[in-house]
């Protein structure tokens, strides 16, 4: 692989960011972040054609299953990701993790993955035009909370990040 310039590494960066606002907005249950990832005709993670209503779709089933906000967790891990001039190839691993509600019993929820992307600039904005998402593992236990005590607890409270 040859040095990448200046463009280069600030469409990565871009595309990065973008993953981050989709991870963020997930967890937070923030339709509006969600947005700002996907084009709007894109096609969801199921193959569910037009990218707003795939997101509402998640969401509402994240909610369904009794996984509330500031209650899971997306975390990325190596992204992949092939430039080809205003369209890129991107595989990013993340493990997810979710505390919900199953027949009356929290639970917590782990999946392991990939989620397969091709993203597309337009006007210097670059969003997820297409995601697949591939399921490597997952697991299903009792929920195990440790006391809230000291800063533990702000388990579940939103600290505003810095812009």
């Amino acid at each position: 692989m040859g040095v990448l310039g200046i463009d280069a590494l600030l469409d990565r960066q871009a595309i990065q960011d973008c993953l981050a606002r989709y991870c963020r907005g997930m967890d937070q249950k923030d339709r509006r972040l969600l947005a700002s990832a996907y084009w709007p005709e894109a096609q969801g993670p199921e193959g569910v054609e037009g990218g707003l209503a795939a997101i509402g779709a998640a969401i509402e089933q994240a909610v369904g299953t009794g996984c509330t906000p500031h209650r899971c967790m997306h975390k990325l891990g190596n992204v992949l990701i092939r430039l080809e001039g205003d369209r890129a190839e991107v595989e990013s691993y993340v493990v997810a993790y979710h505390w919900v509600r199953e027949g009356g019993v929290e639970r917590q929820v782990v999946v392991g993955g990939r989620y397969l992307d091709r993203f597309e600039r337009r006007d210097g904005d670059w969003r997820i035009a297409e995601r697949r998402f591939v399921l490597d593992w997952n697991r299903s236990d009792a929920r195990q909370d440790t006391a809230e005590v000291g800063l533990l607890s702000l388990r579940g409270a939103l600290i505003e990040a810095a812009p």
